[in-house]
């Protein structure tokens, strides 16, 4: 998913709305998604019939994420690559997949931490993993534009480089499924609390 706004599949209208069971799909209104439902039914897959069976090392997954870019105004939707875990043994459970982030923080290899609450402090049921640059935040440069706009305000701590977000399945935190519109609050919860 390239932006958080498209337009309409049934009148083109630009609209930030979409199908809550693919979150591929726009529409500028319930009523133009109930009209297009029969057609679009066909083609809508569901984003957590993500399928886990054993895949070998080489093979990948892929879920959406978030993407906060140091050169964006907003925050937009990417695809990110998973990289199966290897199992420890016979008798474990594989690890969580590991993601594939080299494409956003060149040879640098990002630090990560886990946002298990939102707002109010109320714990979230699917905890956000946020991966960036503690080389940017120690040369404090580039500043993160998209966080910037986001939060816009005086005396939030500023962010640096790259921040990309994944969304775990579960408290477990075995596995990763999409990120949605829905996660932006927690995040913006958490932007806004981290300040001087």
């Amino acid at each position: 998913m390239s932006s958080l706004i498209d337009t309409c599949m049934l009148c083109g209208t630009p609209t930030s709305l979409w199908c809550s069971r693919c979150q591929r799909a726009f529409y500028c209104c319930s009523e133009h998604l109930r009209m297009d439902w029969p057609m679009h039914r066909n083609q809508c897959i569901p984003t957590y019939q993500i399928t886990y069976t054993n895949p070998s090392e080489e093979e990948q997954i892929t879920v959406v994420g978030i993407l906060y870019s140091t050169f964006e105004d907003g925050p937009r939707f990417v695809d990110i690559g998973l990289q199966q875990a290897p199992f420890k043994s016979a008798h474990d459970a594989p690890e969580c997949p590991i993601p594939i982030l080299q494409h956003y923080f060149g040879g640098e290899h990002p630090d990560n931490l886990t946002l298990a609450k939102g707002l109010n402090d109320i714990e979230i049921r699917y905890p956000l993993q946020l991966w960036y640059s503690p080389a940017a935040f120690q040369t404090m440069h580039p500043m993160n534009r998209a966080i910037q706009h986001a939060t816009n305000v005086p005396n939030a701590k500023p962010w640096y480089g790259p921040v990309i977000v994944l969304k775990f399945r579960g408290t477990r935190k075995t596995g990763y499924t999409n990120t949605g519109t829905r996660d932006f609050t927690a995040l913006l919860s958490y932007f806004l609390s981290e300040t001087y």
